[in-house]
């Protein structure tokens, strides 16, 4: 039962003053052709270079935003809502400083929260955007921007979007925002939200994404890949090769918990301009997972494949997380007591196949403590010959 009582209360009051914030913002309605004329490809890093400070502020996509993910048919549907003035939610932008010693006069627009929508709209002014699947105005099916009337053209430039404009956030209050009031109609994955707010960190698990010798052994759906799964599973790795045994059930919690501490330290680090200690902190982690991929690919033709007991198939497209986690963590938690010469590899794959093993990935209840600390540990205590 909830405690009503006035300390509650008085409680609540205090935590809300304490947290709650003042922020200085204007609303405005665009027009499409006023958003077209702002809005650019480029990222945060490509403007740098070259900004005008007599042009109007550009409209950018910040590094931590993520990819351009909506399908063919959302793209449509936005444009068709568009056209029958349905309501879409607010787009947020952050007038943000590119030189700290000319806060007054170098300022471009950068977008919390609108990405998909903005991009969108930009695809079918180019006229890189055919509209399909539209279940309203039919007539509009197989249309690009140029097919339409003049008339349209214009009327379409002219449709209002109200857009929300704050004033110098800082970076964090950006990226919590960005978190926070993502109103996006595909929702965010867990890693895609972490890639909003934790970026320091971030950045290394994207730099290890892009390994290819870890992108052979886990394959994944082109879908999978711009959810970020690949960052998802190496941040997985990390956390519960280091703090596996503090595992809780709350997976989502557990790993945005490790996520914030690792990425706190890090920030530490680079406010005091520790930067060779920053350096060799993401090194030393980076080593870590390296000597993990190695393992994999000596030993396991398949990598984070899951091939069945009977030796005559192996899914092609798919890794598991949970077949993932087995390995990986497995293989970490082992190379953490004895160099990888001294593991025992000659029947790692025989272990994967066998019905004990099998038993216990395909068991329900995959989150539950036992179950999670039992995968991992029959991996590394094969390893080690315990």
């Amino acid at each position: 039962m909830i405690d009503t009582s006035k300390n509650t209360e008085k409680n609540i009051l205090m935590q809300i003053q304490k947290f709650a914030k003042t922020y200085s913002y204007s609303v405005r309605d665009w027009d499409i052709m006023t958003i077209d004329s702002k809005f650019s490809w480029r990222r945060e890093e490509e403007i740098m270079g070259d900004y005008n400070e007599n042009a109007d502020p550009e409209i950018y996509i910040p590094t931590y935003q993520r990819q351009f993910i909506w399908s063919q048919e959302e793209k449509s549907k936005f444009i068709e809502s568009l056209f029958m003035n349905l309501p879409i939610p607010f787009i947020f932008l952050n007038n943000t400083p590119i030189d700290d010693q000319d806060m007054n006069e170098m300022w471009i627009l950068e977008i919390i929260d609108g990405l998909q929508r903005l991009s969108t709209i930009k695809e079918f002014m180019d006229n890189d955007l055919r509209l399909s699947d539209l279940e309203y105005i039919e007539e509009l099916n197989g249309c690009t921007f140029e097919d339409l009337s003049n008339s349209l053209r214009k009327r379409f430039k002219l449709i209002p979007i109200r857009v929300v404009i704050f004033n110098g956030l800082d970076i964090k209050q950006r990226q919590e925002m960005f978190n926070r009031i993502n109103t996006t109609w595909n929702r965010l994955k867990w890693s895609e939200e972490r890639k909003g707010v934790y970026w320091e960190f971030y950045a290394l698990l994207a730099k290890l994404s892009e390994n290819q010798i870890f992108n052979k052994l886990a394959p994944l759906s082109p879908w999978r890949k711009n959810r970020e799964e690949w960052t998802e599973l190496i941040l997985r790795y990390f956390a519960y090769t280091e703090k596996y045994e503090h595992y809780n059930q709350r997976v989502k919690k557990f790993l945005d918990d490790y996520m914030r501490e690792k990425n706190d330290e890090m920030e530490k680090l680079k406010n005091l301009n520790q930067v060779d200690e920053l350096e060799e902190k993401k090194w030393e982690m980076e080593k870590d997972f390296l000597k993990m991929l190695q393992v994999v690919e000596n030993n396991l033709p398949y990598g984070f494949r899951k091939k069945d007991k009977w030796k005559r198939r192996v899914n092609k497209n798919l890794t598991s997380r949970v077949y993932f986690e087995s390995i990986a963590v497995g293989i970490g938690l082992a190379l953490k007591q004895v160099d990888a010469s001294s593991l025992r590899v000659e029947w790692l794959q025989k272990l994967l196949i066998s019905e004990e093993y099998n038993n216990i990935i395909s068991s329900d209840a995959a989150n539950n403590k036992s179950k999670f600390k039992e995968r991992i540990e029959i991996i590394r205590d094969y390893l080690l010959n315990q």
